[in-house]
C-alpha cells in the first residue's frame, strides 16, 4: 500500500507541482509601431482601425492576448506609457492612470473590442506593469528616446486562474493543459504497473 501511495499518487504530484512551479521567461521586444498596421497582440493579428489614433511614433511592446502575468519592464530614459482598455475588462488597476490625451482607438477583437487609452509618464528605472483583463490583456505602446526591455512569463507550464471565478472558470481555461497532465497520468500509472510486475516477478 505504501508503495502504491508512493508511486501513483506522491512521485507524479511531486513531477507535476515541480513542472508547474517553473517560471521561464518570456523576453518582449519593443517594436516600431505603425497605426493600422502593427498587431497588438504576439498571438493575435488585432490591430487599431482608427485612422490618426495618436500614437504615431510610439512603440508596441506586443504581449499574449491572454497574459496573465505582470509585465516587468526596465527604461534607460523617462517614457510615456499607454495601455488600451476595453470596458468588459476590471479596469480598477489602472484607477490612477490618466486618460490619453489626443489617443483614439478601436482594436477589434472575437470577445471585445480596445476602445479607449490610458497614460502614465514614469522615470528611468525598472518598474512591473499589471497585464489587464479578465476578458483579454490590455495592449502596452510606449513613447521614450531610451532603450527598453521588457519581459514577462511563459504560460505554457502554468495553470491559469479562470474568467470567472471558481473551479469552473480554472477548469474551462485550462482544458487542454488538464487533458495532457491526466494523460501524463495514465501513461506513468501503466509504466509503473508494468515495471512493478516485472521486479516483482519469481527469479
Amino acid at each position: 500500500m505504501t508503495r502504491d501511495l508512493l508511486g501513483y499518487v506522491v512521485v507524479p504530484t511531486a513531477l507535476i507541482w515541480a513542472v508547474t512551479s517553473l517560471d521561464l521567461p518570456l523576453p518582449l521586444a519593443a517594436e516600431p509601431y505603425a497605426e493600422g498596421t502593427t498587431p497588438l497582440f504576439l498571438d493575435r493579428g488585432y490591430v487599431d482601425t482608427q485612422r490618426d489614433s495618436g500614437l504615431a511614433g510610439y512603440r508596441v511592446i506586443r504581449i499574449p492576448r491572454h497574459l496573465r502575468f505582470e509585465i516587468e519592464l526596465t527604461l534607460s530614459q523617462p517614457a510615456t506609457l499607454v495601455r488600451l482598455l476595453t470596458d468588459r475588462n476590471d479596469n480598477r488597476v489602472f484607477a490612477d492612470w490618466e486618460p490619453a490625451p489626443g489617443v483614439r482607438v478601436n482594436v477589434p477583437g472575437r470577445s471585445c473590442s480596445l476602445t479607449r487609452a490610458v497614460e502614465r509618464r514614469v522615470g528611468p528605472g525598472s518598474l512591473r506593469l499589471p497585464p489587464g483583463g479578465p476578458v483579454t490583456a490590455s495592449p502596452l505602446l510606449i513613447a521614450t528616446a531610451g532603450e527598453v526591455s521588457a519581459r514577462t512569463l511563459r504560460s505554457i507550464n502554468k495553470l491559469l486562474p479562470g474568467r470567472k471565478g471558481g473551479w469552473t472558470g480554472i477548469l474551462s481555461s485550462n482544458r487542454r493543459k488538464l487533458a495532457a497532465l491526466a494523460a501524463g497520468w495514465v501513461a506513468w500509472a501503466v509504466l509503473l504497473r508494468l515495471f512493478l510486475r516485472v521486479w516483482d516477478a519469481p527469479g
